[in-house]
């Protein structure tokens, strides 16, 4: 989800659904935001050696959609 102050109020878009059958444990799941972060905008991962394989899977995987949408990637 990404929050936008306007003057009409914060409005919210979803920019990746991960699907109904997503079963990463929750609580990787922000290091795998992160790592997707890393891998659209072409960074040196801080994190990937914490991830488990699954994990570096599916931020390969999901970064490959690229948000396309928004146009910063």
């Amino acid at each position: 989800m990404q929050s936008v102050c306007t003057a009409q109020g914060v409005k919210q878009s979803t920019l990746l659904n991960l699907g109904s059958h997503f079963d990463l444990p929750k609580d990787q799941w922000p290091v795998l935001a992160q790592r997707i972060d890393e891998l659209l905008h072409n960074q040196v991962s801080l994190i990937a050696s914490t991830l488990s394989e699954q994990a570096q899977t599916l931020a390969q995987r999901y970064a490959a959609f690229g948000c396309g949408e928004c146009g910063a990637c």
